[in-house]
């Protein structure tokens, strides 16, 4: 887990608590991020995928993403 830093993993502990799934891709450092059988998004857990997965999930399932 060279690549991920403590932020990434933070926010995927806290979306799988809210009932979100985040599935791994095939690739170790992908994961699809989804609720029920809502709309899926692939996100890389580099430090820039959290601004545009919070958005996304505002967007998507009006939920608030705070630390």
């Amino acid at each position: 887990m060279k690549h991920n830093n403590r932020k990434n993993t933070t926010f995927i502990k806290l979306l799988v608590k809210d009932g979100f799934t985040c599935e791994p891709c095939r690739d170790k450092n992908k994961f699809y991020i989804y609720k029920d059988d809502g709309d899926k998004y692939l996100i890389h857990s580099g430090e820039r995928a959290f601004h545009p997965l919070r958005r996304w999930l505002k967007n998507t399932y009006d939920y608030d993403f705070v630390f």
